[in-house]
């Protein structure tokens, strides 16, 4: 049973990994001269191996990460850190673009198992309900040298609830958080200039700027590209959308599924998905083709980026990872920026009557240790290194985006590019949401934000380019959820 569970997982992962689009190929290797490499480290030619010296007689750690657009060299300079500290290690460095899928069942086997997985958003709670995860509260207990807050004290307090689950009924803390995304509209900031285009706030200044665009420019020049091919970064913008319409407490109160009454797409907070998918429809939906750049039904996410950076398109729904992953294809002089998703119509407003400034942090990309590894005591040596100071800072300063945990990565802005620091900005001035959830179904799979599997933008526009609406979707999600939440309920 449990091998069939298992397939099942990975089919839900590989598939859960091309709607969110958080599988990004990319990023520099490039470690001659670098300041940031102790003095006596070798690493490798293949990037691989990592040690103090030499590696015999030590013990050796396996990191499997996935590649992605954050590239290898900020793991290889955490690693050459570590094996300062700590020369008794050697650090064996397994960069997987299909790592997220093909985990589970490497974790189920237990055979050659790496000591450290850092994956991107899939079901690991599932896995530890296996016992394939080791428990790691030992690691949250950890108070770093110089600080005056454990680990679990400097950590987010959405992510303190994500890494909770439980195995034979104990709860437990069995994942660590790996990244913290940034969502929202990658735009062009020098053909911006250029033209004299303001960064629309709202979505009537969006479609005017879409109207804009295309007028000032003769048509050469879309406003949007996206990747139709891949659908998540559609649901970027819709969540932030979401948020807006239903406020963090809606949201939280979704994400607990405590009745099937929070599908209802009549009421908040699900109505406020509902209007958030008729945003999506009055920029993207088939009326509004000529928002986006011909044959982006065709593109995957990096055929779409590769065209913005061409100026094909002034904007792509992105997020913070997309200038690292991006990094040797962006043009010289060329600036681009992220905006945060422009306001709906029903936006919630403060006592002001000011916007609440809100984000959507994407699917959490995690790290966890496999049941039995080979080496649990380094592996969790390596977790809580990679939580001082100095390594988030590190961290920053080679993927252009953050953890959360509590540092001052804000000592980075200046040196940073103007990308990022429109990221830090974005992350600074808002109050933020990721997918996590207390629930026992949430945490065992069988419910979610959509419980089609498939969301509404993949499906209508990356998928088969039509065929539905918002009204039909969401009226079929309802009774999808009143017919069988009973019997998902059965299956926890």
């Amino acid at each position: 049973m449990k091998k069939i569970l298992t397939f099942l997982l990975s089919v839900i992962v590989a598939f859960s990994c091309l709607l969110s689009c958080n599988n990004k190929i990319g990023g520099g290797n490039n470690l001659e001269g670098n300041a940031d490499i102790p003095e006596g480290v070798v690493i490798s030619s293949n990037g691989k191996e990592v040690y103090m010296g030499t590696k015999e007689g030590k013990e050796r750690l396996k990191i499997s990460y996935t590649l992605s657009g954050y590239g290898s060299t900020w793991i290889q300079v955490l690693a050459a850190k570590f094996v300062e500290k700590y020369p008794e290690y050697w650090l064996f460095l397994d960069g997987d673009s299909g790592l997220t899928t093909s985990m589970p069942t490497k974790l189920e086997t237990g055979l050659n198992v790496s000591d450290i997985y850092m994956a991107l958003n899939s079901p690991w709670s599932t896995y530890a309900s296996y016992g394939w995860v080791e428990e790691i509260s030992d690691v949250y207990d950890t108070v770093l040298e110089g600080e005056t807050e454990s680990i679990y004290q400097k950590m987010n307090p959405l992510w303190q609830e994500y890494c909770t689950s439980e195995y034979l009924g104990v709860e437990g803390k069995y994942a660590f958080p790996w990244t913290q995304s940034i969502s929202g509209i990658a735009y062009n900031a020098t053909m911006f200039e250029k033209y004299g285009w303001e960064v629309p706030e709202t979505m009537e200044e969006l479609i005017v700027l879409c109207e804009q665009i295309l007028s000032e420019t003769n048509g050469e020049i879309a406003p949007f590209v996206y990747p139709g091919v891949v659908g998540g970064y559609y649901g970027y913008l819709v969540s932030q959308w979401w948020i807006q319409s239903s406020g963090l407490d809606g949201i939280r109160e979704f994400y607990r599924f405590e009745d099937v009454s929070v599908f209802d797409y009549k009421k908040q907070p699900r109505k406020g998905l509902y209007e958030a998918l008729k945003a999506f429809d009055s920029v993207f939906g088939n009326a509004n083709t000529k928002y986006s750049l011909r044959g982006s039904m065709s593109k995957n996410h990096t055929e779409a980026q590769l065209a913005f950076l061409r100026g094909e398109a002034a904007m792509i729904p992105n997020a913070s990872w997309f200038e690292c992953e991006m990094q040797e294809d962006i043009p010289e002089n060329l600036v681009v920026k992220l905006m945060a998703a422009p306001y709906i119509e029903t936006a919630q407003k403060d006592g002001n009557g000011e916007f609440k400034k809100v984000s959507y942090g994407c699917h959490p990309d995690y790290m966890i240790i496999a049941k039995g590894a080979p080496n649990v005591e380094g592996a969790k040596k390596f977790l809580v290194f990679t939580s001082g100071e100095d390594m988030l800072k590190l961290f920053t300063k080679y993927t252009g985006t953050l953890r959360p945990l509590d540092y001052d990565y804000m000592s980075l802005y200046e040196s940073s590019s103007p990308f990022v620091q429109s990221c830090m900005d974005i992350y600074n001035n808002s109050d933020w949401f990721m997918e996590s959830s207390p629930s026992k179904m949430y945490k065992s799979g069988l419910v979610d934000m959509y419980l089609t599997q498939i969301p509404y933008p993949a499906l209508v526009y990356g998928v088969n380019n039509g065929g539905t609406t918002v009204d039909a979707f969401m009226k079929a999600e309802y009774l999808t959820a009143i017919e069988e939440w009973d019997e998902r309920l059965s299956r926890m």
